[in-house]
């Protein structure tokens, strides 16, 4: 085979989390990103860069701290994660093992909590308990999000609480 020549790799078609979210928001989103090509200039947003910033520092830092109070017994961090059944895929901050032999995804957010759970971050973490049920074989109730802004505070939802397309 040429070097030119690409294969063909079936994960460059699942969709990730924030492309659902985007495609909810503005299905124009997705035309103008998949079909036109046109860039997001992530680069020149303040927010996602320093969101991204926070991630690297988050994933550098306390690798083996574990949030007893939430009955975390192991984690995994920055979690590459996909579901064949779905075809989606994405990255988790991080993958919780809990006390009572489940798991849970764990977010970090760069926002500050104002008394809402908003349905963007829901479906994101839905889709996060999809694929860690997926690849784990183990049952997910529970998801955290954590708000950098507001002092780190955690959010925790039950999965059954929330609209479940599985």
């Amino acid at each position: 085979m040429k070097s030119s020549q690409s294969f063909f790799d079936e994960f460059d078609y699942y969709i990730t989390p924030s492309e659902l979210i985007e495609f909810n928001y503005c299905k124009r989103f997705t035309y103008y990103m998949k079909c036109l090509n046109v860039p997001q200039f992530e680069e020149n947003r303040f927010k996602v860069q320093k969101g991204k910033e926070i991630h690297s520092k988050k994933e550098n830092e306390n690798k083996q701290y574990l949030r007893k109070k939430l009955g975390v017994i192991d984690k995994k961090i920055n979690v590459d994660l996909y579901s064949e059944k779905y075809k989606i895929k994405g990255i988790v901050d991080e993958v919780l093992t809990l006390s009572d032999n489940t798991m849970a995804p764990l977010d970090y957010k760069f926002a500050k909590f104002d008394d809402v759970l908003y349905k963007t971050y829901k479906n994101q973490m839905l889709m996060y308990s999809i694929m860690i049920e997926e690849m784990y074989n183990c049952k997910v109730n529970k998801c955290f999000l954590v708000y950098t802004r507001s002092s780190n505070l955690i959010k925790e939802f039950n999965v059954e609480d929330t609209v479940y397309f599985h």
